[in-house]
């Protein structure tokens, strides 16, 4: 079951915190709009909103780049990238947390012994078709409780 895949960064993700900052602007819009009648309701709606508003406009996660590793026994190791450099780190032994694959990407959140934590965004259009394989493989192989 030994395979590697490479990580590329996912540009979706800053696409859809856009999006949903302009989704949860116009609510706000629309919502103050309807209560102008009222301007306690108004205020208390802006104000209950504000902190949602500040983490989806400022939440800045780098986009990790790397190689997952996963040997022969099953166990994941990640090997990061450095975005200026090119050079990559050696392998860190991780652990598979969540997880969710759907039909052309994969959501992977890995732990570090030291607290690190990771969110891996796979592809299924930037892998080869034995990559993408060994994923959906060795992720129904953990959910059946074997690592």
């Amino acid at each position: 079951m030994q395979f590697s895949i490479r990580v590329d960064a996912f540009r979706v993700i800053p696409q859809w915190r856009l999006a949903a900052s302009v989704v949860a602007v116009l609510g706000l819009i629309v919502g103050s709009w309807m209560l102008r009648d009222n301007l306690v309701d108004v205020f208390i709606l802006l104000l209950s909103c504000f902190p949602i508003l500040l983490w989806l406009f400022f939440k800045r996660e780098p986009l990790l780049v790397g190689t997952l590793l996963v040997d022969a026994s099953g166990r994941p190791v990640w090997s990061a990238e450095g975005a200026s450099t090119g050079t990559t780190s050696l392998g860190v032994p991780v652990r598979l947390v969540r997880w969710h694959i759907g039909e052309a990407a994969a959501w992977l959140r890995i732990h570090r012994e030291d607290g690190w934590r990771g969110d891996l965004f796979v592809d299924r259009a930037h892998c080869e078709l034995g990559e993408w394989a060994s994923l959906k493989r060795w992720l129904t192989w953990v959910e059946r409780g074997a690592a």
